[in-house]
């Protein structure tokens, strides 16, 4: 055996306890039970058993506790009295006497031990033997020998109501090999009369016969009634001495069997009085209902004739009386009115102290303890007649919310340690109770600021559960959704969304979920009960428990209508001042434009005035017009970059060779500017950049008009191109996008930046150029920059010169290119509407296309075109028609003759880009776009196409 071997019978430490409550009433079974290793239903459970570790550690605590050193023999001892006689009487109550319950002391011994044998036998009358052994490997203690001791000293009680007398000459403990008990009791008077009765019986027996023979029937008769006489009286006097032994016996046993049935009404009050002030704290929130509903409870079940529930005021100065029962109407009043001072240290009032000294009083007799206690304290004893009185502190976390004191006036009843127990889990119950209710009546109070800063706002709040549906929202929220607040809780927040964004809202959702972060101003439509779709902007985050699962989701819903609008107006000024920002450097750039122009224009004047002089010699009349064709080509070459610049062109963001981009815009303005002399160093490694290319080329020349102005006299502007890696652009001030960057650098040799202005060139208007310049220059490049999610850095020192280097992410991808390629011409046949205001245009284009095989119907308005379309509605293939013309558009034109014959071809010309209008037009089905001037290839091409197409 081990010492975790169950040895002993939760029943011993029963009687215990029992014992313990009677004559130790102060000690604290809980604590004992703790040391042990026991439990309060393990003890209560006659099923369990106990190691002998637990016993020693018991007996331990217990000796400790009481300072008793005899308290296993006296707990054996008690087992025998009308309060510890359950524990055993079931077992022995049922024999006939005292000998043959000591006798069958062995059957019923290993009920509550396994931890030894145990034998008896009889040794006389009177008299039994007892002999314990303990079993190998178990430890037994001497403390377990003085409890057998005293257990079986008790036994001749049950029916002599006298302890027996017991020798121990062998004892185990002392090195004998078993535990010998010798024990004698008194014979009780019923034994005596019961054994002279059946000595007379049976010498009756022998005499009669004997006496009949010898003396005849003269002397027997009187001798057999005299007999008779004599046996029934005996008879009788054992029957009534039995009876009367008996009865006591019973007598004992109903004592016991009244003070567990009254133990077990106290305790089932106790229990059901704790079970319904539970009930009541889960279902009373206000403080002072609830407290006269635990005075009503305590009044039903506890056994005290009066009860009080006193509770610190806000401020805590003062103990203010909350409830009670057992009182009069008037002594209810004096207690409302009375006021107990809580801020006075010194204080010798009962309730007083108990509150700040957190610990329970108790007053055993009033009369006796007047002395001891505070005048104001008298007086209260006195004139309410307290006998006994026990006041406990209410404590929630060791601060203390009030005093519950309970006393008797009628009953003498003595306040037992049990008392105090019970009270201290009432009261400990009751400070539960008040704090749920103060932090019910709190939470009330702030959802109920929450609600009103909920419905204060402008913004649309809601909460929805992980699988979408409403479970809170406010009054502007409703109004958003078009739709009351009581049909939108509980309905699903998809349903207020399109199909579209409610897939989109999803994505949302999943983000959060997956990476905890919240969403900020996502812009959806809310549709609702809404005829037309409101344009919201969305903010939102993830709700968590404490361990961090999702519990939902709660954001605002804005009207983003007159954001829209006010972006609208911004970007309109903002493309008005980028616009007029273009205006001023092509303002800039104009006179390099026009010599230019002017230089092309001599050229194209001297060539045709060289076919007019060699018409004789038609070799050379080829020449002289591919030399005019080559001059046009350049001029429209610029002229397309300008119109790109100046009105922005088609914006698409797509990759782009960033040298291309600089050898394209640095030649345009070489030959615009002779006086700077332009020195280009592009590194070949430098790739692309993922940019909207005439966003791109605005910021080029800004820098181009800064290097002009930095050096009117003329100078050098050194471009150069690198590759910068994330190593090398490490602490940096800026926020860099991860990754490789594509760097541009332009210096110039001028006259530098002051560098006191360096700090604010980037600021819109802010210019040092006296009388002209708008000061947007630099802030639109930064803007630009920054959109395409680089930086620009700028160094410069005063009459050295000015360098802007600007970063933009690289893009892995290569560059589109269009390389340029001489199609051949494509003749065709058919009938072609050819439309144009311009007389020279109209007549060269009508010559081009009856040169490549086409029958041509020109008209120079819309007016015109519809009026030949008429006539030749059916003959025509092809309409080509000028976008910009007076009076009826290109446009106008374009869906006068669909509408005449939806099955039109149509081809759009003009001497702009592609711009929203055209893109407009476009998608109302033309068949193609042209920007003027073309080559005759490109024409002809563009006419197949269309003409060919399905």
């Amino acid at each position: 055996m081990t010492e975790d071997t169950p040895l002993y019978s939760s029943r011993i430490f029963e009687i215990y306890f029992d014992y313990l409550r009677v004559a130790h009433p102060n000690v604290n079974l809980q604590e004992i039970l703790e040391h042990a290793g026991m439990t309060t239903a393990e003890v209560a459970d006659t099923a369990h058993w106990f190691t002998q570790h637990q016993a020693d550690r018991f007996y331990e605590i217990v000796a400790e506790k009481t300072g008793d050193e005899a308290i296993a023999r006296n707990a054996g001892r008690f087992s025998a009295s009308s309060a510890g006689l359950a524990q055993i009487n079931q077992y022995v109550i049922g024999l006939l006497n005292t000998e043959t319950a000591m006798l069958a002391i062995a059957k019923y011994f290993p009920m509550f031990t396994r931890g030894a044998t145990v034998e008896s036998r009889r040794l006389g009358p009177g008299k039994v033997e007892i002999i314990s052994t303990p079993k190998p490997d178990v430890a037994e203690k001497p403390y377990q020998c003085e409890n057998r001791l005293g257990t079986i000293e008790a036994l001749p009680k049950l029916f002599t109501n006298q302890h027996g007398r017991i020798e121990h000459p062998e004892c185990y403990h002392k090195g004998d090999g078993a535990c010998r008990y010798i024990v004698s009791w008194e014979t009780p008077p019923s034994q005596a009369v019961r054994l002279v009765r059946n000595y007379t019986l049976l010498g009756s027996l022998l005499v009669a016969p004997l006496t009949y023979f010898l003396t005849g029937t003269g002397f027997f008769l009187p001798l057999l009634v005299a007999l008779i006489v004599i046996n029934g009286g005996l008879g009788i006097a054992y029957a009534h001495l039995k009876m009367r032994e008996m009865e006591k016996i019973i007598e004992v046993g109903s004592v016991s069997a009244e003070a567990r049935i009254r133990s077990a009404h106290v305790s089932y009050d106790n229990s059901l009085l704790v079970q319904e002030i539970g009930r009541a704290t889960a279902a009373i929130f206000d403080t002072e209902a609830l407290m006269r509903q635990l005075a009503a409870l305590m009044e039903q079940r506890l056994a005290f004739d009066r009860g009080l529930i006193m509770l610190a005021n806000d401020k805590g100065t003062e103990l203010v009386y909350a409830a009670g029962y057992g009182y009069s109407e008037i002594e209810r009043n004096y207690l409302r009115q009375a006021a107990f001072q809580l801020d006075k240290p010194d204080s010798k009032g009962f309730f007083v102290r108990s509150f700040l000294d957190r610990r329970h009083l108790t007053i055993t007799d009033a009369n006796k303890m007047a002395d001891a206690l505070s005048p104001r304290s008298r007086e209260m004893v006195k004139k309410f007649n307290v006998r006994s009185l026990l006041c406990i502190p209410i404590l929630y976390k060791e601060r203390p919310l009030g005093i519950l004191a309970v006393d008797n006036v009628a009953t003498k009843t003595p306040l037992k340690k049990s008392d105090i127990n019970l009270l201290e889990g009432i009261a400990s119950q009751i400070a539960i109770s008040i704090s749920n209710a103060r932090s019910f009546q709190k939470l009330q109070e702030s959802e109920s600021r929450y609600r009103q800063t909920l419905e204060s706002i402008q913004e649309g709040f809601f909460e929805i559960d992980p699988d979408f549906k409403i479970i809170l929202s406010n009054h502007a929220f409703g109004e958003l959704a078009g739709r009351s607040q009581e049909t939108l809780i509980g309905s699903d927040f998809r349903e207020l969304f399109g199909a579209t964004v409610s897939r989109q809202l999803e994505g949302l959702i999943a983000q959060m979920r997956d990476t905890g972060e919240p969403v900020r101003f996502a812009h959806l439509e809310l549709r609702g009960d809404r005829k037309v779709p409101l344009p919201v902007d969305l903010s939102a985050s993830l709700m968590v428990d404490t361990n961090g699962h999702p519990l939902g989701y709660r954001g605002f819903l804005r009207d983003a209508t007159d954001r829209l609008k006010m972006e609208s107006e911004r970007k309109e000024l903002e493309n008005r001042l980028l616009h007029a920002q273009k205006m001023e450097s092509i303002g800039t750039l104009a006179g390099g434009i026009a010599h230019n122009f002017n230089n092309w224009l001599a050229g194209i004047l001297g060539n045709i005035t060289l076919v007019r002089m060699e018409a004789q010699h038609p070799d050379k009349l080829v020449e002289r017009a591919m030399k005019i064709e080559q001059i046009v080509a350049n001029a429209a070459k610029m002229n397309r970059q300008l119109l790109s610049y100046a009105r922005g062109g088609n914006y698409e963001v797509k990759p782009t060779s960033l040298n291309a981009l600089i050898q394209e815009s640095s030649e345009l303005f070489g030959a615009t500017r002779k006086e700077i002399e332009v020195h280009l160093d592009l590194a070949p490694d430098v790739g692309a950049v993922r940019v909207d290319r005439n966003q791109i080329e605005q910021v080029f020349w800004n820098m181009y008009v800064n290097a002009i102005d930095a050096m009117p006299d003329g100078g050098g502007l050194t471009i150069r191109t690198r590759k910068a890696t994330p190593a090398q652009l490490r602490g940096r001030p800026f926020m860099v996008t991860p990754g490789d960057h594509a760097v541009v650098a332009f210096s110039d040799s001028g006259s530098g930046i002051a560098p006191e202005h360096l700090d604010n060139i980037f600021e819109p208007f802010f210019t040092t150029k006296k009388g002209k310049g708008t000061g947007l220059g630099l802030a639109s490049c930064y803007g630009i920059v920054k959109a395409h999610k680089g930086f620009i850095d700028v160094r410069s020192s005063k009459g050295v010169g000015t360098t802007f280097e600007i970063y933009l992410p690289c893009f892995d991808e290569a560059a589109e290119s269009q390389p340029l390629q001489e199609d051949p011409v494509c003749k065709g046949k058919g009938t072609i509407l050819l439309v144009d205001d311009e007389p020279m245009v109209l007549e060269t284009s009508t010559q081009l296309l009856q040169g490549l095989g086409y029958d041509v119907v020109n008209a120079a308005s819309g007016d015109e075109a519809l009026a030949r379309f008429a006539d030749r509605a059916a003959t025509i293939d092809l309409a080509i028609i000028d976008m910009i013309m007076p009076g009826m558009s290109g446009g106008e034109l374009f869906v006068r003759l669909k509408s005449l014959n939806p099955a039109m071809k149509t081809l759009l010309c003009s001497g702009y880009s592609m711009n929203d209008t055209a893109r407009e037009i476009m998608d109302k089905g033309c068949d193609g776009f042209l920007q003027k001037p073309f080559a005759l290839s490109k024409l002809s091409e563009t006419i197949q196409e269309i003409l060919h197409a399905g």
